[in-house]
């Protein structure tokens, strides 16, 4: 019988005996259709319309590439800001960086929104691009990039006025911690210089502003690198503290 899409055109001008039919639809028509079958006898007579099929052509087109618009930092979140026209049948955005020193592409995130806040475990200069899929997973070109010199030990505000005192025979190391709401804890390390030895101390509370130095060795120099850490155990630059201090 006849076949009839959705916006009612008879596909099939005479009735045909297959049980199958092939549309031809333009490449550009990416809408979904509606296709109707009827029954027609000998006398013309029309049964009722079949089950509706619903059928769409094979989306092979890409969205444009989005236009990356803005980059800024601070508090150690990264955040981009883009724009895309048309947006079509579009499903999301991919976002894409690279580190200078670094040979590969890495996705970082991928969202519905027109905007993306990031966290960069690593300092470095990177470069970020938006990548625009559709709903058939086509994906756009890469926008053009823009790009920011992270450097996270800066951003996080280390411990300042450091000291060392001896108190009998061990020594006090003192430090005035950050306010700052980034902060977590404080973390100290230790080596001797006399003997080239590392050791890392441990954590402390982000209030904490002493710690005493039961271990030490008469008549060998010890430095103690004392640094804020966040959440992500991501480090300050260490506060630099010698014992005995240098004249």
């Amino acid at each position: 019988g006849p076949v009839f899409s959705s916006t009612n055109f008879i596909l099939t001008r005479a009735p045909i005996v297959e049980t199958s039919f092939t549309d031809s639809l333009h490449p550009a028509d990416q809408g979904w259709h509606t296709y109707l079958v009827y029954a027609v006898d000998q006398h013309n007579n029309r049964s009722r319309k079949g089950s509706e099929v619903r059928a769409r052509a094979i989306d092979k087109y890409p969205p444009s590439a989005p236009e990356l618009k803005s980059i800024s930092e601070s508090n150690g979140i990264i955040t981009l800001n883009w724009e895309q026209f048309p947006t079509g049948d579009l499903k999301e955005f991919i976002v894409v960086s690279k580190r200078k020193d670094s040979g590969n592409f890495i996705e970082e995130k991928r969202t519905g929104q027109l905007s993306a806040d990031l966290k960069i475990p690593e300092d470095g200069y990177y470069s970020f691009w938006i990548i625009a899929q559709d709903s058939s997973g086509n994906q756009s070109e890469k926008s053009s990039s823009l790009s920011i010199d992270y450097l996270r030990e800066k951003q996080l505000p280390a411990p300042t006025s450091g000291n060392a005192v001896k108190d009998g025979n061990k020594v006090i190391i003192m430090w005035k911690p950050s306010e700052s709401n980034q902060i977590k804890g404080i973390f100290i390390r230790r080596k001797n210089l006399t003997t080239g030895e590392s050791k890392d101390i441990g954590e402390f509370a982000k209030t904490e502003n002493q710690f005493r130095d039961l271990y030490i060795l008469p008549g060998n120099n010890y430095r103690y690198e004392v640094m804020s850490f966040d959440q992500d155990f991501l480090f300050s630059a260490p506060l630099i503290i010698e014992y005995p201090k240098k004249k």
